[in-house]
């Protein structure tokens, strides 16, 4: 018996944008990015930052983490999420974990929050 392969990256957002009744267009203006921009993410061609990720996730009114897990388990613990992220980006540039800065804080306006990621060496 073989498991169904966890949904990817542009599925769940596509699936996200169409249970909010949002066409490409609408997504795409509200994040400053052209449709083709979406497109490309919803195909998995293309991944956006993970500041452009937490901006998707306000616009569709979920959270990032839904974005991000490839399980539930986990899901709803920004913590974990932010942690995950740090030991892929860690990967992906070469550098040990603890050189990748993940910081969230709390924006102004009506803005539920941002990320800034840096590398230290």
């Amino acid at each position: 018996m073989s498991k169904a392969a966890a949904p990817t990256f542009g599925q769940k957002l596509r699936e996200a944008r169409r249970s909010q009744g949002l066409s490409l267009v609408v997504v795409a203006t509200r994040l400053g990015v052209s449709h083709g921009a979406v497109a490309k993410w919803e195909k998995d061609r293309a991944r956006p930052r993970l500041k452009r990720i937490l901006a998707i996730a306000r616009v569709l009114r979920i959270s990032p983490a839904l974005l991000l897990n490839t399980s539930k388990e986990g899901s709803r613990d920004p913590v974990a999420v932010l942690r995950r992220a740090q030991e892929r980006l860690a990967k992906a540039w070469n550098v040990p974990r603890e050189a990748v800065m993940l910081t969230a804080r709390r924006a102004g306006g009506n803005r539920r929050g941002d990320c800034e990621l840096s590398v230290h060496r």
